[in-house]
Formats: C-alpha cells, structure tokens, sequence
C-alpha cells in the first residue's frame, strides 16, 4: 500500500470518467492525478469509498464493487449464476465487518456480506418476519466502536444490527431524521448523520438526538460525511459542494466546483467522502 500512500497525499476525486488523486502542501494547495476507467475501475461513478484494516482502498460504484491496491483493481461483480456473488452491481453503502469482512449496502439487492477469506458472500433481506431489514434499498451504513452496524434504508429511519446479527432494531423513534445517506462516529462517541433533513447528532450518554444547523450554509440536503484528522466534519452536499465544519457547527472551509479553474472541484455535488488513517480525503462526486 505504500504506493497509495505516496500516491494520495490528502484528496482524491473520483468524477465522471476519471479518479482524480491530488498532493496537497495545504488545504489552498491542490494538484491533481487522474486515474480513468483504463485504470480498471469498473464504473465511473463512485457511490461508496472505505479503507479496511489492511490499508486497501474499497470503491463501491454504480457496477461491481472495486478494491485498490495501489497498483490495480479488482473488482467484485453480480453473477446471477452464482449464489455466492453480489446480490446486487450497484453499491451503496460500505462498512467494516469482524476478522476484515466487508458489510455492502446496495440499491436493490439488500444488506451484502463478504468473507475475505473465500471471498463468498451472504445476503440479508427484506422479509415479513420481525427483526427484518426494512427495505432492500440500503442507502448508508456505520459499524461503531460496540461492534453493532447502523443502517439506514430508502424505507426511512434507521436499524440497528447487533454484533451478533441477531436481527435488526430501530434507532431513534420519535425522530424525523429523514433519509440519511452518511454517518460517521467521533472520537467522543457522537454519531453524526447527514442526509435530507440535515445534519444531525446522536449523544449516547445521555441518548439525545439534535440537528445541527451549519452556519453560513442554507443547505438541507447531505449526501456525504467524513471525520477529519483534527475531529472536524467534513460534509458532501446535493449541490453547494464540499464543507468543513467545527463539531460545534462552525464554518471552517468550503470547496465549490468552478469552470476552468484548474484544482477546482469539478461537480458541486458530492456523493462520498473517506478520511484515510494517512490523513488523506477522498470525494465521490
């Protein structure tokens, strides 16, 4: 992985036909390196990005699901004839499982798991049955620091899976949080949630949930969040480009696309964020 690493500094941008990987001095100093579908990548667009624990680099498109070495792609695609293959091409949604699994959300084909050790893959779905997943469209999803995966679905609200899987609950009754399309834990424990409703904030010492409005900002609608190194939030909106917040909502910085403008972004939409263990922040756009 050392190659990656040299490679993507701090921000990598994944855009329509190409993955733009930029070595910044400062957050005012970009330059960018493309790497295009001849790369390997399996589809342009990139919905979902997560780093296992073994430093490779998981990107989830809109066909087959693609893992980065450094040097090359691999990609993951569906096979209807065989069982043990992506229930569904379009990836949404990754999250880290136990012994360097990899839980996958996806638009129509449910909640995905893959065993890195024979690279099999189970799936779990919408059923009539109690404790079940509440719709096969997973939009988002988070593995916190107790083990259990949060999962957020086209069906509103959010699930809670245990670490045992041992079915799925719900989280935040009485809270009309929309859809959220990312989550992102802090190092204090507060979960953050971004999605059609805003930015809001879970608390579990004292199991509070509040939006969080960003000043400055007139925007509504999140499509991305990520945790930053220094424990700011890094936030991807529909249309007013890439934010960075103070945990107390604060502006700190803001990145829109504009036309001709070399190390601009090249989309004010913004579909996925990762912050890398390096310090390094990949966008989806």
């Amino acid at each position: 992985m050392n190659a990656l690493l040299r490679c993507c500094v701090v921000l990598l941008l994944l855009v329509a036909d190409f993955v733009w990987c930029a070595q910044v001095a400062s957050v005012d100093a970009v330059r960018f390196r493309s790497f295009g579908i001849g790369s390997g990548l399996s589809q342009p667009t990139a919905r979902a990005i997560l780093q296992d624990e073994q430093g490779f680099l998981w990107i989830g498109s809109q066909d087959g699901l693609n893992r980065f070495d450094g040097y090359n792609f691999r990609v993951y695609f569906r096979n209807r004839r065989d069982p043990s293959s992506l229930s569904d091409g379009h990836i949404t949604a990754l999250a880290r499982a136990d012994n360097g699994g990899l839980w996958i959300g996806t638009m129509a084909g449910g909640l995905n798991h893959l065993d890195p050790a024979t690279d099999a893959v189970s799936v779990l779905r919408r059923t009539d049955e109690p404790g079940s997943l509440a719709a096969d469209s997973v939009v988002s999803l988070l593995r916190i620091a107790d083990g259990s995966l949060w999962v957020s679905t086209t069906a509103g609200g959010l699930q809670r899976l245990g670490p045992k899987a041992e079915g799925f609950s719900s989280l935040a009754a009485g809270h009309n949080l929309g859809v959220i399309r990312s989550m992102v834990e802090g190092t204090d424990g507060v979960v953050w949630l971004g999605g059609s409703r805003g930015l809001w904030q879970h608390n579990p010492q004292n199991n509070s949930w509040r939006s969080v409005p960003i000043a400055g900002v007139e925007t509504t609608d999140i499509q991305a969040l990520a945790l930053g190194a220094d424990g700011s939030i890094w936030v991807g909106t529909t249309g007013d480009g890439l934010l960075r917040i103070s945990v107390t909502g604060e502006m700190q910085a803001r990145y829109r696309s504009a036309v001709g403008s070399e190390g601009a972004l090249p989309d004010d939409q913004i579909r996925s964020l990762l912050s890398t263990r390096a310090g390094q922040l990949w966008v989806g756009t």
